[in-house]
């Protein structure tokens, strides 16, 4: 292989990076691609644009880390030797095959993920996504419960939730990806937005790419994470072609059949790259007009998922046909880089929001502010060259081949028939080549006017689609808030059942404890009636009591008194009358009667020496 070194090459190169890629395999997501039929091929590619077709992509990735060597961080390009490339929005849309006219761009919402929105299109229970929403400490789904639920749709043949499955992880894996087979939450937020909300992705997967081309440029190791199929694709579709004629940049690459290259082999192809090797104006490329400006932003501001960068399209003028007709000034290629902290936007995610409301889109860039005139865009390049420098130096000389130019050296009377004759036949060929070009223009107008046709079709059929898709959302959502209330309506009446018999309970426990009440109120009040008749039965008892103790008292003290004065006499007497005894004689029963009297007076006295205290 021969390269061509230019003719101004510095001589000094920069210091190399050292730039690590990450590549997802997508060798299981092609297996399950190759499940869909044509006409479920069709339906994608008319929802999803070209992600089926890039997940065909075979990226080498050398070239991308040669590629990334050359990337000019603070203009936002790609600085070779005699030339500079900008990725655009444009070339991206025509890429991912996604419209970015007549549709918003990444918004990047600073809302949580709606789960019940995501569960009712993938037809699966809220609470299992929610289950599934942590994985190794992150937040997302894992590749392979996606390629689980991807083969159970397969084998049930449920197309329709399958497609919106596999679209979901390819944004994942392939547009917007961040850890080893694993689907994060910020490619899911990204799809969302594009499938509930018909934000475009486009300008996301490009504010992607700059943030990760200038995160390896200006951080020492660090991996390289971005949609790697198309950048790739964005930088061989502008090789010179092999293959003319091709309206696709995914299938001109395809069609190309790049043999591989080692590291070393793509940093010498990058080396020896000119503009002379460059496709200017490629047959995909179907857009003469490009966005300069939104609002007050003088270049492209875009909203990523990580952060938000912008890139400078008055260096892409030629990228689109135009000739960039001074040095760029420094208004317009102002540098603008914010990332994300704690997830957060800040203020300037607004105002870009903002901004994109109001842009520029023109062909030439007729900014009177854009460019100094005075200064040559070539001159002002060679200048770059050399303050930034090139990383890679050709190993073989420059070989221009020159053509000779075809002298006439016959005159007119010198001419053989043959020769006029010839001359006559091709001037018949010329005119017919004109007759063609001219039809060939005709028909390339008209087909490009179809193909806007078909695209503004395409764009009002995505359009209704996501109206569909919204309006199924809402249903969906309306549905569950129904059930939800439902739920929450029933389980109120079942509350208020149960708090019915509870009431019923204790209005029936409160007839009885007053049924009770009232029957122990009235059983003490009888009770009060019988006791206060007891008390009068007991007074007028105690009285008689009192009286019977009063008469019994005076009775008593007749008898005490009648007592004392028997204990003081009868014994004087029967000793009396026991000494009469003594000189007569007594009868028996007298005798018996004054001894029985002895042992009377006898136990009155023990009584009453017992009762004395």
């Amino acid at each position: 292989m021969e390269f061509n070194t230019g003719s101004e090459r510095t001589r000094e190169t920069k210091k190399k990076m050292r730039v690590r890629v990450m590549e997802n395999d997508l060798a299981d997501l092609r297996e399950l691609g190759q499940q869909l039929g044509a006409a479920q091929r069709a339906i994608f590619k008319s929802r999803y644009g070209n992600l089926l077709e890039l997940m065909e992509i075979q990226v080498q990735v050398h070239a991308i880390t040669a590629l990334a060597q050359y990337y000019d961080h603070p203009l936002r390009c790609f600085t070779f030797c005699d030339f500079q490339l900008v990725p655009t929005v444009e070339e991206y849309a025509q890429i991912l095959d996604m419209p970015i006219n007549k549709v918003p761009p990444y918004q990047h919402l600073d809302e949580p993920i709606s789960m019940t929105t995501l569960a009712a299109i993938m037809r699966l229970p809220a609470e299992d996504l929610e289950d599934r929403d942590v994985w190794e400490d992150q937040r997302g789904f894992s590749l392979g419960f996606l390629v689980n639920y991807l083969q159970e749709l397969g084998d049930e043949e449920e197309w329709e939730i399958y497609m919106d499955v596999f679209a979901l992880t390819l944004f994942g894996i392939m547009l917007f990806p961040k850890t080893q087979r694993f689907v994060g939450n910020l490619a899911v937020n990204v799809y969302l937005a594009y499938r509930t909300r018909g934000e475009s992705p486009v300008t996301a997967v490009l504010a992607d790419t700059y943030l990760a081309l200038n995160a390896c440029n200006t951080k020492k190791r660090t991996r390289m994470v971005c949609c790697l199929p198309a950048l790739f694709v964005w930088l061989v579709a502008r090789f010179k072609e092999r293959v003319v004629g091709i309206k696709c940049p995914v299938e001109s690459v395809k069609q190309q059949r790049l043999e591989a290259k080692s590291k070393d082999e793509w940093s010498q192809y990058m080396a020896s790259l000119t503009q002379k090797e460059i496709e200017w104006q490629p047959a995909w490329q179907q857009r003469s007009q490009l966005i300069y400006q939104c609002a007050k932003f003088l270049n492209v501001p875009l909203i990523g998922t990580r952060g938000c960068i912008n890139y400078n399209p008055v260096l892409a003028q030629k990228q689109f046909g135009y000739p960039i007709k001074g040095a760029p000034t420094s208004f317009v290629v102002e540098p603008l880089l914010f990332l994300y902290k704690d997830g957060s936007a800040g203020e300037i995610v607004p105002r870009i929001r903002k901004a994109w409301q109001k842009k520029i889109i023109m062909g030439a860039d007729t900014r009177i502010y854009a460019m100094n005139t005075d200064k040559s865009y070539q001159q002002w390049l060679a200048n770059r060259v050399e303050t930034v420098k090139l990383p890679f130096k050709p190993t073989s000389p420059t070989l221009v081949e020159e053509e000779t130019p075809f002298e006439k050296e016959s005159t007119e009377e010198a001419e053989s028939e043959e020769i006029r004759r010839l001359k006559r036949e091709i001037a018949e060929l010329k005119d017919e080549n004109v007759m063609i070009t001219k039809r060939l223009k005709q028909e390339e107008e008209y087909t490009q006017k179809i193909q806007q046709d078909l695209e503004d079709t395409n764009v009002k059929l995505l359009k209704r689609d996501y109206e569909v898709d919204e309006a199924f959302s809402i249903v969906s959502k309306w549905i569950s808030m129904h059930d939800a209330s439902v739920r929450e309506n029933t389980e109120l009446l079942r509350k208020s059942h149960d708090l019915q018999r509870h009431v019923d309970d204790m209005e029936r426990l409160v007839e009885e404890w007053e049924d009770q009440a009232k029957k122990e109120l009235e059983l003490r009040l009888e009770q009060e009636v019988n006791y206060s008749a007891k008390i009068i039965q007991l007074e007028e008892s105690l009285e008689e009591r009192q009286q019977a103790l009063e008469h019994w008292k005076t009775r008593f003290s007749q008898l005490a008194s009648l007592a004392n004065g028997a204990i003081k006499d009868v014994p004087r007497m029967l000793k009396e009358a026991d000494v009469s005894l003594m000189f007569r004689p007594v009868p028996t029963e007298v005798a018996s009667f004054v001894e029985h009297c002895k042992g009377l007076v006898g136990l009155m006295k023990k009584m009453i020496a017992h009762n004395r205290p």
